[in-house]
This record gives C-alpha cells, structure tokens and sequence, in this order.
C-alpha cells in the first residue's frame, strides 16, 4: 500500500476516534444536566413546604414562588428530554426549514422530490 493512503486512513481513523470520543462526552454531559435538573425541582419542592412559621401571606407567596421555579424548571427538562431523544430522522427533517418535512413526506409516499 502506498505510505500517502496509509497516512491519510491514519488520520481519518485519529479523527473517527475522537468524533466517538466527544459523542460519548455530549452524551454523559446531557445525563448530567438531566440529573442536575431533577436536583434543583426537588429542591423547589422541599422549598416549596418549607416555611411554616412564618407570616401566612409570607408562606403562600413563598409556595407560590417555589412552585413556579419548580414549573420552570420541569418544563426545562422536558424541553430538553425531548431534543435529545429524537430520531436522526427528525433531527435531518428539523434541518431543511420545512424542505427536510417534504422530502421526507414524499419519500415515505414513494413519490419524486420536488
């Protein structure tokens, strides 16, 4: 085999290990941020019936604060849950501004692009 081919699969084979190396990263930082939202929603839940001896107006909008930061962040982590657990079909059909939908739609019916 010629030393130039050699040298070129070398490089794609360095590149492919490292593309493997930051998937395995990406992934292992979104279980994080996933758990680390889970933490801070069950530390608005303890907040949220914490405070009993203080003033009753005081104690409701202290609840009504926490509850609200509790949905805030549920509604993060389920936005999130959802981008990252989508098909590779959905990622590339989100990525033509509309024309990705269409192909896809016209493929899945067997008929020829536009």
């Amino acid at each position: 085999m010629h030393d130039s081919v050699r040298v070129q699969w070398c490089k794609a084979l360095a590149l492919r290990d490292r593309w493997t190396e930051e998937v395995e990263l990406t992934r292992e930082e979104m279980k994080r941020v996933l758990r680390e939202l889970q933490a801070i929603e069950n530390d608005w839940t303890t907040r949220a019936s914490q405070r009993t001896n203080a003033d009753h107006e005081l104690t409701r909008a202290l609840t009504a604060y926490a509850k609200k930061q509790m949905a805030v962040v549920q509604r993060v982590a389920k936005g999130f849950y959802r981008q990252w657990n989508l098909s590779m079909a959905e990622i590339v059909r989100g990525m033509g501004g509309g024309q990705g939908q269409q192909a896809a739609d016209n493929a899945a019916e067997g008929r020829e692009p536009a």
